[in-house]
């Protein structure tokens, strides 16, 4: 597993590499604040446990949206409740 940022990670699977982008949530991006913060977060909670996800769709950077479990916990859910999530825009 390899994190790219607070909402993107890939994983191997059957010699591939999968994008995995963390569907109902909006992480920064590393360039803005709480960007590192948040990928930070998630390789803490990630590292040295099996993920799993459940494929929604593919989004337009060609990344598999999908509910991601790290052990037990479900990453988008984790991720809110540390508060690693940008403010919704109005």
């Amino acid at each position: 597993m390899r994190v790219i940022d607070g909402d993107t990670i890939v994983v191997r699977e059957h010699g591939r590499n999968v994008h995995l982008r963390v569907a109902n949530v909006d992480a920064p991006e590393l360039s803005e604040p709480g960007g590192q913060d948040a990928k930070r977060f998630v390789i803490r909670l990630c590292q040295r446990k099996k993920i799993q996800y459940d494929r929604r769709a593919i989004d337009r950077y060609h990344r598999t949206v999908a509910t991601v479990r790290c052990g037990r916990t479900d990453l988008a859910t984790a991720l809110k409740q540390a508060g690693h999530i940008k403010p919704k825009r109005r």
